[in-house]
């Protein structure tokens, strides 16, 4: 016996500081990943062998089914969506002000980003300055 410690196997791979560990982390990983991908395509295939019928009942089942022609029917805040509630939300606690306090806060007023009509950009090119009627 020379003194240093033998390794215990490991299935043929060596656990020695020569770069395999890394190996064996991303063997790990893409079988992993390997061991998902099948769980995920299980799933999806176990849902399309049904039968015929069990296909067509759960297709037209109410909890599917939803009725576009016309809209929906809140009768309380609950069946609210939540973007809708956070907008109300903003817009009810927003406070007003009046266009004085707008401009001396630095607010802007009005519509922005107005295009010029037609007739004011030939005014401004000056087309109507030497107006001629004939």
């Amino acid at each position: 016996a020379t003194g240093t410690p033998k390794l215990q196997s490991t299935g043929g791979k060596s656990n020695d500081l020569g770069g395999s560990s890394v190996v064996d982390g991303l063997e790990a990983s893409s079988n992993w990943r390997r061991g998902q991908l099948s769980k995920l395509s299980d799933k999806f295939d176990s849902r399309n062998h049904g039968s015929v019928e069990e296909i067509e009942r759960d297709t037209s089942s109410a909890s599917n089914k939803v009725d576009m022609s016309e809209p929906l029917r809140i009768s309380s805040d609950e069946d609210v969506q939540q973007m809708w509630k956070e907008m109300e939300n903003r817009v009810t606690r927003r406070r007003t002000m009046t266009v004085p306090e707008a401009i001396i806060s630095g607010k802007g007023v009005g519509r922005k980003n107005l295009r010029k009509t037609d007739e004011e950009a030939w005014l401004e090119a000056g087309l109507y300055d030497g107006r001629v009627d004939k």
